[in-house]
């Protein structure tokens, strides 16, 4: 059950990894990401995966840059990702209405 749960939030802590030990001065290698998802939150992980987690984080929005070192996060704050912040959503009021059928 617990490597489940740690599948799970396998993207989330990729994210706290490179948020916590990367930067430009200090790229980070998807196999240190693995020893480290292993080693601080027991989540087993192969090398590929960490690759396609951290382009998911690109997909959204994420300032992820990649060298040939590792990678490392970038200065750009997740408030200066328009495309997380624009998606509509639809409001409380929105979600409360029922739909009436036809």
């Amino acid at each position: 059950m617990e490597n489940r749960k740690g599948k799970k939030l396998a993207l989330i802590r990729v994210l706290q990894i490179l948020q916590r030990y990367s930067d430009d001065r200090h790229p980070i290698g998807q196999a240190e990401i693995v020893r480290l998802l292993r080693e601080e939150y027991g989540i087993e992980m192969e090398r590929k995966a960490v690759s396609r987690n951290v382009a998911l984080l690109r997909e959204a929005g994420f300032d992820v840059i990649s060298g040939h070192r590792g990678c490392w996060m970038g200065q750009k704050a997740l408030a200066d990702c328009p495309d997380l912040l624009s998606a509509e959503r639809p409001g409380r009021e929105e979600r409360g209405k029922k739909q009436k059928g036809p």
